[in-house]
């Protein structure tokens, strides 16, 4: 190695010990990079097989029923949702805004067990294992959630929204 780096102008013995900690440096990163165009694919749906086919069913149409699902959760807003594969598991990651006198001890059950017992039931997802909820923060205001919530479920006409802004 020594003699590969002597053919460069910048190298100097005395500083040996940080070349080796650039080089280490650049091989986690290479290593992280080569995992993460490998192994972290976006997840484009789920496939339930049946009697004479696949049904298919999209990271939105799932993202729009967690969202239908959890409507009634007057203290959060559902910011995004999305849906990861590990091996044949399933598991849905939930993006929430929440007031600032949730208590987020108390939703979190309710959120997964919700979702859970949801998916599996409706949708005939059987191997949703997981629901990792990550909360962006408390500033949600009361008047941002029951909008969000209206337009949830489709309470909420466009002259309505022109009268409320």
């Amino acid at each position: 190695m020594r003699e590969f780096l002597l053919q460069f102008e910048f190298y100097r013995q005395d500083h040996e010990f940080f070349y080796g900690l650039a080089a280490a440096a650049l091989f986690l990163i290479l290593v992280r990079f080569i995992g993460w165009a490998f192994f972290a694919r976006k997840c484009q749906g789920v496939y339930i097989p049946g009697e004479n086919g696949q049904l298919f069913i999209t990271t939105h149409a799932l993202e729009d029923f967690v969202i239908r699902t959890l409507a009634e959760q007057e203290e959060m807003v559902i910011d995004r949702v999305k849906l990861k594969k590990k091996s044949r598991e399933f598991s849905v990651i939930i993006n929430i805004r929440v007031s600032g006198d949730t208590n987020v001890q108390e939703l979190r059950p309710v959120i997964e067990d919700r979702v859970i017992s949801q998916v599996k039931c409706r949708l005939g997802i059987d191997n949703l294992n997981t629901v990792n909820i990550i909360v962006k923060n408390f500033s949600a205001k009361d008047s941002q959630i029951n909008r969000r919530h209206k337009l949830a479920m489709k309470e909420f006409s466009p002259r309505e929204e022109k009268e409320n802004k």
